[in-house]
């Protein structure tokens, strides 16, 4: 696999540097230059505006008395190069300037649940509607990944397919649908051919989208869901209980979001911990499902945000995706040059996303 690197700062003997695999697949990495060893790659999510990362206890161990300084440069570096959106999991008592824990952040949509409690929760209420949910999985199928999506999906085109699914039924914030109508076809592409994600769609007897999620692997099985919405005209509202259409719709979403997560988790990937964003406004049924606020049950570690502007870094990279250009161009714009070998330690983990919408978006 071709491998391309730029790098951002150094730290003594470590290098941090934004990596490339493919034209959809970013992240940040910190190696040891010393010893040709990667200690943490952080997975880039860059049309979702996204870095959600594991550094664990066995990289900061490796950091030995050099840790500190190596994360007051990778804190000073990913604020300043990709900001955005930014989740880091780090040990308990490990300290990442500036990043605050999620418990303690003034952005409280950020919703946490382990991956058994929320399998456990979902189901209780597919329980209570067991016949609801017999009837989704006769008439309909989850598929795991691009390939199989795109071999499903009977539309010639099935980005254009995937585009107006979510235009149709995402209510995402004013900011996200403008994101999503600017990045068009291409961003679509990249969005769901990110090597860190695994897509998820749900699609019914005649092969149409009708669902549809997105779970970047952290690291350390931890996952970031994302892009989840389902169709809510598969069932009819007068199907659940309430005295208004109001209440019936709030039945109705709690139900569609349990099964989409409840079926979805495990075709994941093996994920022990999840993490979103809950849709602003739909917070409440997020937390009617299992989700709930932070601090996580792990006591060994701690999510920790910061967020701001889309940095040079990250802004760069979406144009990039959103305009091809040849090898020579991206040398001399981006300044990533390709490596010369392709270090054993930089395997990729390979992964297999009138209606109301659960979208985590932001």
């Amino acid at each position: 696999m071709s491998v391309s690197r730029r790098n951002l700062s150094l730290a003594g003997q470590y290098s941090i540097d934004c990596v490339s695999r493919d034209g959809n697949t970013f992240s940040i990495q910190i190696t040891d230059l010393k010893n040709s060893g990667l200690i943490a790659d952080l997975p880039l999510d860059p049309m979702d505006n996204t870095l959600a990362a594991v550094l664990d206890g066995d990289a900061v161990e490796r950091l030995g008395e050099d840790a500190q300084t190596v994360m007051e440069t990778i804190s000073s570096v990913l604020q300043a190069q990709v900001g955005a959106k930014e989740f880091i999991v780090i040990p308990a008592g490990t300290d990442l300037p500036e990043y605050v824990p999620a418990q303690e952040a003034e952005f409280k949509r950020l919703r946490q649940a382990s991956g058994a409690d929320l399998k456990e929760s979902t189901r209780r209420i597919l329980d209570e509607h067991k016949e609801l949910a017999a009837e989704l999985d006769s008439n309909h199928e989850f598929v795991v990944g691009m390939t199989d999506i795109t071999r499903h999906l009977r539309h010639e085109n099935p980005y254009d397919e995937i585009h107006a699914f979510l235009e149709g039924h995402a209510d995402f914030t004013p900011g996200k649908m403008n994101e999503y109508k600017n990045e068009e076809i291409q961003g679509k592409k990249a969005r769901f051919n990110n090597g860190h994600v695994t897509p998820i769609g749900l699609l019914d007897s005649r092969a149409r989208l009708c669902g549809v999620i997105r779970c970047l692997s952290m690291g350390k099985q931890f996952g970031y869901l994302s892009d989840e919405t389902m169709n809510q005209e598969l069932i009819p509202l007068e199907k659940f209980p309430g005295s208004t259409e109001e209440e019936q719709r709030t039945h109705r979403g709690r139900f569609l979001l349990a099964y989409l997560m409840n079926r979805a988790i495990v075709l994941a990937g093996g994920h022990e911990h999840f993490i979103l964003i809950a849709a602003s406004g739909r917070e409440e049924i997020y937390d009617a499902i299992g989700f709930q606020s932070f601090p996580i049950k792990d006591h060994d570690y701690v999510v920790t945000m910061k967020l701001g502007k889309p940095g040079p870094l990250l802004t760069s990279i979406k144009e990039k995706i959103l305009n091809p250009f040849s090898n020579a161009e991206a040398i001399g714009r981006l300044g990533i040059t390709p490596a010369a070998t392709e270090r054993p330690a930089e395997k990729v983990e390979t992964s297999h996303q009138s209606s109301l919408v659960f979208n985590s978006s932001q």
